[in-house]
């Protein structure tokens, strides 16, 4: 059975690499299809997207297919139609756009229905596909047999640096100038003048990742949000706002402050106001998780807690700060220092299992808040210390240590474009927070409490 999905998924990629050959030969135009179902990787790639559209002076143009049913939904649908001068927006484009992602849809689903026929008919229908296609024979693209819904176009270039022209510390920098258009624009507006805000007040977009988005409790990711409102409280006494991010499915928020709003539960909740949010805010306080994406989509400096992973979803402006769970080493009884997370191999990166080997501890209310409190005082004068450059250079070398490996994904095509991914992370600036790269150097402060 398995070797006659990987045959049809074939097939259907076969189709879409047909349509990507085509695509290419369109002059000044880009296509992208951004991952769909999680808007940390939809976003991720439109950010590289951009780049690489401006970088061969081209307009990028997104591709998706259009939901049928109680098929594969979209994360957010605003994404598609964001501005920039470097994406597409003349009539020809669109109507191109439209007329591709129609094929899309009907290669996507087609071939999705045909496999559940397949895995539900009579065991005669799958005799006979047995006999037609043959169990044994070369597959290229074994890992999109479980992927049937999920695109490829134009994902193995965004990445791309064979060259080495490619700075990425200061690609990331580049202002893209990505936005909401101007009646959307206007519409949130006038829903955060409702919310309480005036024209001159700043405020920060805070995410604390909890399980009921994915129903995923176990996901060491996942947080306590009462753990932030210390820093909560640092905000709103420097003269901020702060606006929760995230679903109703989330804790709610006690009664904090009038500058607290917890936006979730509010009648303004929707897909557009979440990325008008997340550009207008003065920084992002969040962690390893989907909308955290958003933010670097628009360039926003962010103060991370509760790191679990200090690769892929690393800050890419040097101005932001992080601070990272304590790692419980099973094996050594004890908890790693930073100088000791910065020599583990690349399986401490796995945000599900890390090799069995950890537990994880969340930060504390007020590691936190010391983390915050050092952005806030931030000015032109700021810089790093000593440790904290010290942790740049030696994340830099873990990363490019990993990136020697032959086999980060145990699919080759993926394995390609996860390494391109990675190394485009690999010379980016930000730190650890100055207190708690300090503390926690040489040996874990917890050890000794």
């Amino acid at each position: 059975m398995n070797s006659i999905l990987k045959r049809i998924s074939f097939l259907e990629f076969s189709f879409i690499n047909i349509i990507q050959i085509f695509l290419n030969y369109i002059p000044g135009l880009f296509f992208l299809s951004p991952h769909e179902r999680a808007i940390g990787n939809a976003a991720e790639e439109v950010h590289f997207g951009v780049l690489y559209a401006k970088r061969n002076k081209k307009k990028l143009v997104l591709l998706r297919r259009y939901q049928i049913g109680s098929g594969p939904r979209i994360a957010n649908k605003e994404l598609y139609y964001l501005e920039s001068e470097y994406i597409a927006g003349d009539f020809f484009s669109k109507s191109l756009t439209f007329f591709i992602n129609s094929l899309l849809t009907f290669i996507g689903h087609s071939f999705a229905f045909f496999v559940y026929l397949l895995k539900n008919s009579s065991l005669s229908i799958v005799f006979f596909l047995k006999k037609l296609c043959g169990e044994k024979g070369p597959f290229p693209y074994a890992h999109y047999w479980t992927c049937f819904n999920d695109l490829t176009i134009g994902l193995d270039k965004i990445w791309e640096n064979s060259d080495k022209n490619v700075v990425w510390q200061n690609e990331v920098k580049t202002n893209l100038k990505i936005r909401l258009n101007e009646k959307k624009n206007k519409i949130c507006e006038k829903a955060l003048y409702e919310l309480g805000l005036k024209k001159d007040d700043w405020f920060v977009c805070l995410h604390v990742r909890e399980s009921g988005f994915y129903n995923d409790p176990i996901d060491k990711r996942n947080n306590h949000i009462n753990n932030y409102f210390l820093a909560i409280e640092e905000i709103v006494n420097r003269g901020g706002w702060v606006i929760r991010m995230g679903d109703s499915s989330m804790t709610k928020l006690p009664k904090l402050s009038e500058r607290v709003i917890d936006y979730p539960f509010t009648k303004f909740k929707s897909p557009m106001m979440d990325f008008y949010l997340v550009n207008k805010c003065k920084f992002f306080l969040g962690q390893n998780s989907g909308i955290l994406d958003m933010a670097y989509l628009f360039q926003k400096e962010c103060v991370l807690a509760n790191v679990t992973e200090w690769g892929i979803g690393y800050p890419r402006l040097n101005d932001s700060l992080i601070i990272c769970k304590h790692f419980f080493s099973k094996s050594l009884k004890r908890y790693l220092s930073i100088h000791e997370l910065l020599k583990l191999d690349f399986n401490s990166q796995d945000l599900h299992e890390f090799g069995g080997e950890f537990e994880l501890l969340e930060n504390t209310e007020n590691e936190i808040k010391d983390v915050v409190a050092e952005f806030l005082k931030k000015d032109h004068d700021y810089a790093y210390s000593d440790l904290q450059k010290k942790f740049c250079i030696q994340r830099s070398l873990q990363i490019k240590k990993w990136l020697l490996k032959e086999f980060l994904h145990n699919d080759p095509v993926q394995n390609r474009i996860f390494k391109l991914r990675l190394a485009s992370r690999a010379d980016l600036g930000a730190s650890l927070g100055r207190d708690f790269i300090k503390k926690n150097w040489s040996e874990n402060y917890l050890n000794n409490s």
